[in-house]
Parts: structure tokens; sequence; C-alpha cells
């Protein structure tokens, strides 16, 4: 299977997925786009506590080819996909919302990883609203269409979780575990390519960005 990746300068799930999950068996490309991403890196340190690894790409990048673009909805990128014949395209951490002409310049199109249970929850802060809710918690991975949050999916994963726990660590968990479902969809998809098999569910909830005052109730309901 050929494989595109599309990320960000220092991403840190783009540098833990390739340093822990060894794609020997396919032909990965990594598409960077050169989005200036601080905020990213801020969001990250402000959800992990400072936890996370922030290694950069530059430690790992002599084991894939990487590419650098202005944006990953550019004509040249797609271009560059159709040109490398591409089966699927990894979204890990591109700071844009797809077009169209990237989601279909593969042939089976863009494998996504939502940190939510969908369908019910779409969209913002779902992983701070599952655990407001004391609802499920976990990833989903989807094929991307031009509808937020929607589409084929590939595989669900759930964590379980208490109130004993912390918020930054449960933040982790969900972060880390996205990863293993990644690379789990690739090896369903390896196997079956057909992607009218998958259930494509188009009810559900989405959910808006979290205001501070609900966030802090999740801070101190997870501390």
């Amino acid at each position: 299977m050929r494989i595109c990746i599309l990320s960000t300068l220092n991403h840190p799930l783009l540098n833990l997925f390739l340093e822990k999950y060894k794609l020997t068996n396919y032909n990965v490309k990594v598409i960077i786009d050169n989005y200036n991403d601080k905020q990213i890196i801020k969001t990250f340190n402000y959800r992990t506590n400072f936890k996370f690894s922030l290694k950069s790409i530059y430690d790992i990048k002599n084991k894939y080819p990487f590419y650098f673009f202005n944006n990953h909805n550019s004509n040249i990128v797609t271009r560059f996909i159709k040109d490398s014949q591409a089966d699927l395209i990894i979204n890990l951490g591109t700071p844009r919302i797809l077009k169209n002409n990237i989601l279909n310049s593969s042939k089976l199109g863009v494998l996504n990883c939502h940190p939510g249970i969908l369908p019910y929850y779409r969209g913002c802060n779902c992983v701070e609203w599952a655990l407001l809710n004391n609802d499920v918690l976990g990833n989903t991975c989807h094929i991307m269409t031009d509808k937020i949050d929607e589409g084929p999916i590939i595989l669900k994963n759930y964590i379980q979780y208490s109130k004993k726990e912390n918020y930054f660590d449960l933040r982790i968990k969900v972060y880390k575990q996205s990863l293993n479902c990644i690379n789990k969809s690739i090896k369903i998809l390896s196997n079956n390519p057909n992607i009218q098999d998958f259930e494509y569910p188009k009810n559900g909830r989405y959910w808006n960005k979290m205001n501070k005052n609900h966030f802090k109730k999740v801070l101190n309901d997870y501390s």
C-alpha cells in the first residue's frame, strides 16, 4: 500500500507515530505543510501539562522521505499525491480543513482519527465533553468527507476511566491510543480496501468549543 501522511513541522503525534510504528511494509511519503504550528504545540502542552514528548522531525527525517509544501490544499500537493499513486492519505496533524481536491486525490481517501466516539461526539473538545457528561471516551478512525467528522468508520477504540484519574493523563491516553488506532486502521484497509463495506453513520451530535467554566469543571472533576 502506498501512503501519504499529512502533517506539520514538529507535530508531536507525527514524531511519536513514526517512532513507534515502523511502516516498513508500506511505501510512505510524509507531506509537511509549512504552516506555523506554534498554536498546535501550545494546545498540546496545555492539554497534557507539558508531559507530552515534543521531538523534532529532524530526529527521524532520515527514516522516511519528507516533502515540504506551503499548503496541504494546494494543487501542487494534489498533483504530488496523484503522481505518487497513493492508496491512502493519513491526516496526522494538518492545520487546515481539507478540500475536496485532497479528499479525492487517493484511491481510498483520507484516514482521520477523531478524539471522540462517532457519531455521538462530533466537533470540538470531544474528550472534555465526554468527561463532563460521564460518557464514553475514545477514538474513531474514519474516512473523511466534506462534512465535519463524518464518513465511513474504520475502527472505534474505547478507553476505560474513572474520576480518580487525572485529566492530563487521560488526554495523553487519548492521544497515544489514536496512533494505535491509525496503525490498526491501516492494516484493516490493507486487508479490505472496499470502503463501501464500512458503516457510515450520519446522525449523532455536533459539539461546539467548550467554554472556560465547563473546562474548569472538567479539571476539578479529574484532578
